[in-house]
């Protein structure tokens, strides 16, 4: 390697990797940057701010009061190692695309990745095979939601919903029986409001399921489309402790299938929440 092209590395390795955003914002110095998809419109996406907020707002903070040193937040979403940033990971997942050759570590020479919790086992197995070591903290921060916002009519008006991801809408076709829930949306109080009034959910959209589940919503996982993604997915159930989950390969064969048993979420939202990085701001 010559001399001028490991000047750039060194740069970009120990500089210029931290100044933005992934989706392209500059960061804001000595404040706590939280890495989300903010130009997408998508349910999953904007949930990362909204529990954020919360949890700070439990100890009178928030993402305009200064912290220790200019830092990356990964909550909400598989964005675990993604980007080539310093980043500290409270709940985040590793998605399917890092796997095909992102090796986390070596992204950058001397990268620190700070792990609170992670999403489910498959995330902490792969963290670990880089070589990055991972508290036995498990969650996706989205868990936390029914402390945020409680639905005021519960009312059951649809015996099945479908939500679809948010790739295969177009391609989705479904009988009059079957109530769409859009995922594509930031309105998240309307998204939570359909789930609650729904009997069962049908979805392929892993905050779909999620957010269902969290909310006491019977689910059944259609991974029709999402073969190529199904760690993410893995993730979760195993997260759980449900190592032998069931899926539908499509809708007919969810409609006849009788959903997993909702998982307990209360020890797993304990922890995760205590596992908040407060410490992060002075």
């Amino acid at each position: 390697m010559n001399y001028k092209k490991k000047i750039k590395l060194i740069i970009k390795s120990k500089i210029t990797r931290n100044i933005k955003c992934l989706d392209g914002r500059f960061v804001r110095f000595k404040r706590v940057n939280l890495e989300w998809w903010s130009q997408k419109n998508n349910v999953g996406d904007c949930l990362s701010p909204v529990v954020c907020d919360y949890m700070l707002s439990l100890r009178g903070l928030s993402f305009d009061s200064k912290a220790k040193r200019t830092t990356h937040l990964m909550a909400v979403g598989s964005i675990c190692g993604a980007g080539y940033m310093n980043e500290t990971v409270w709940g985040s997942g590793i998605h399917h695309e890092i796997l095909k050759g992102h090796v986390v570590r070596r992204s950058h020479e001397n990268r620190i990745l700070d792990i609170r919790a992670v999403r489910g086992p498959e995330t902490e197995e792969f963290l670990n095979s880089q070589g990055i070591t991972c508290p036995k903290v498990y969650g996706d921060p989205a868990i936390i939601m029914p402390l945020i916002y409680s639905p005021k009519d519960n009312t059951k008006m649809y015996k099945w919903s479908l939500i679809s991801h948010i790739s295969r809408k177009a391609d989705i076709k479904v009988c009059d029986d079957i109530h769409m829930i859009d995922i594509e949306t930031t309105d998240y109080k309307n998204f939570i409001d359909k789930i609650v009034r729904s009997e069962r959910i049908i979805s392929s959209s892993l905050h779909g399921i999620i957010l269902s589940e969290a909310y006491g919503v019977p689910t059944v996982f259609l991974c029709d489309g999402m073969e190529d993604q199904m760690m993410k997915y893995v993730d979760w159930y195993r997260s759980t402790g449900r190592e032998n989950f069931r899926f539908a390969k499509t809708i007919e064969e969810a409609l006849s299938m009788e959903p997993m048993n909702l998982p307990e979420l209360s020890s797993m939202r304990k922890k995760l929440m205590d596992s908040f990085p407060y410490d992060l701001w002075a």
